[in-house]
């Protein structure tokens, strides 16, 4: 007769190993909002319209309620094309140059040159 013994110490050996992958995988959750280096304390307000949260800090309002205007008139062609609304107000974060974007904490891991916005 065969020895069967081998068997459960192989099942055994692959679930000790498949937990010891899947535990390195997950290092990477605990980066969020650590490290990142700044430069500038952004004090940011926010400007509401009925389907955005528009947050900036630029001093510029007329620019803001520009840019909250097209974001209406992009929301009104999204809902003819995809007959879809938004639940409850999308945030939209406007930053006033690159340096500042490779700043945020809204977004883990670093942020590259060609980064242009994030979806």
């Amino acid at each position: 007769m065969k020895n069967k013994a081998p068997l459960p110490y192989l099942i055994k050996a692959c679930l000790l190993l498949f937990i010891i992958v899947s535990a390195s995988l997950n290092v990477k959750a605990q980066y969020f909002g650590q490290n990142k280096v700044r430069y500038k304390n952004l004090k940011f307000k926010v400007y509401q319209t009925p389907h955005f949260d528009l947050y900036y800090y630029t001093k510029n309002d007329s620019l803001i309620k520009n840019f909250a205007k097209e974001a209406e008139a992009w929301y009104a062609l999204h809902q003819q094309v995809f007959r879809d609304t938004f639940k409850k107000p999308n945030p939209i974060i406007l930053y006033g140059n690159s340096p500042e974007f490779q700043q945020t904490t809204a977004i883990d891991g670093e942020i590259g040159v060609g980064t242009g916005g994030v979806t």
